[in-house]
């Protein structure tokens, strides 16, 4: 007796339990693009002729530990745009054939590198990427999306591999301290980083001409601010974290480009001070007290168009 189950949830179909004919009928007959598999399917054979639709691919692995053994024939979902895969696979695999893929997702493993092949990814998901990234060199990346999660390397020189990054996102680190490797993407518009807790070293930010929205969340106390005592071409900052440092306010407000900015304060609240930091002839369009205690308020301040 199969102990196939799945259900339908507006063009995405939940599957556990292995294959049916069931299954097999509503995938033929439903409007479904997008498949989410539970449990552990090491091979996907059982899909061919009803994977050409598919164009989003989940795969969570078992639902009491997370394996997941294999991806064998994974290629036979030919038009797949979307994959993420939520932890190690067991078994090496091979992303080359699937020439549509626009996101991935997933654990860094050596394998994973055969899906920067196709250029069509922009966008990419790494979890836990270690020094054997390097092993195990990506050429001719077209991603423009990257989000690194929980890395485990202590520098950023693996961004050499993606010189076409316009959006860089790192989170929950606490062995990266400096954002050198940055000017390898000189091309970035925007950077987000929370959870790093011992950055203290942003002075790469400086090369970056077209970077124009920077969100810094909980990096280190010890962080230096100095990177924003000079002009810049970020139109919007957001800084801000229990224990992160006060900006350069004077220095910010007076930039050429600036837009908005969050941050601490450092003293308290004081709108006539700020007015007083802001270039002749430039007004505010919204100054706000929104968070922080009364002697060190975080503080938002929107300008109008310059």
């Amino acid at each position: 007796m199969s102990n196939s189950q799945h259900n339908i949830l507006g063009n995405i179909m939940y599957c556990a339990g292995g294959w049916s004919q069931s299954l097999a009928k509503d995938l033929k007959q439903e409007k479904v693009n997008a498949l989410e598999l539970l449990d552990d399917w090491p091979d996907f054979s059982c899909f061919e002729g009803y994977a050409d639709k598919i164009e989003c691919l989940k795969v969570c692995g078992g639902t009491e530990n997370g394996r997941i053994s294999a991806l064998n024939n994974i290629d036979i979902f030919k038009g797949l745009k979307k994959l993420r895969i939520l932890s190690k696979v067991k078994k090496p695999y091979d992303l080359t054939k699937l020439r549509d893929l626009e996101l991935i997702d997933a654990v860094w493993q050596p394998s994973l590198s055969t899906a920067f092949s196709g250029d069509k990814l922009n966008n990419a998901i790494i979890n836990s990427v270690d020094d054997s990234f390097f092993e195990h060199s990506i050429e001719n990346s077209y991603v423009e999306q990257l989000w690194l999660a929980r890395p485990k390397v202590d520098s950023l020189n693996l961004l050499e591999y993606f010189p076409g990054l316009t959006s860089l996102r790192l989170t929950e680190s606490n062995k990266i301290k400096s954002l050198n490797g940055l000017a390898y993407c000189n091309g970035i518009e925007k950077v987000d980083i929370e959870g790093l807790s011992k950055l203290t070293d942003g002075n790469e930010l400086r090369l970056l001409d077209k970077l124009k929205y920077l969100r810094m969340m909980k990096v280190s106390p010890d962080f230096d601010v100095s990177v924003f005592d000079e002009d810049t071409s970020i139109e919007r900052i957001s800084f801000c974290g229990p224990k992160s440092p006060t900006l350069p306010w004077a220095t910010l407000l007076k930039s050429s480009k600036i837009r908005a900015v969050y941050g601490w304060w450092g003293k308290p609240f004081n709108e006539e001070e700020i007015l007083g930091f802001l270039p002749a002839g430039i007004k505010p369009k919204k100054i706000e007290n929104t968070a922080g205690t009364k002697n060190n308020p975080a503080i938002t301040v929107e300008l109008l168009i310059k």
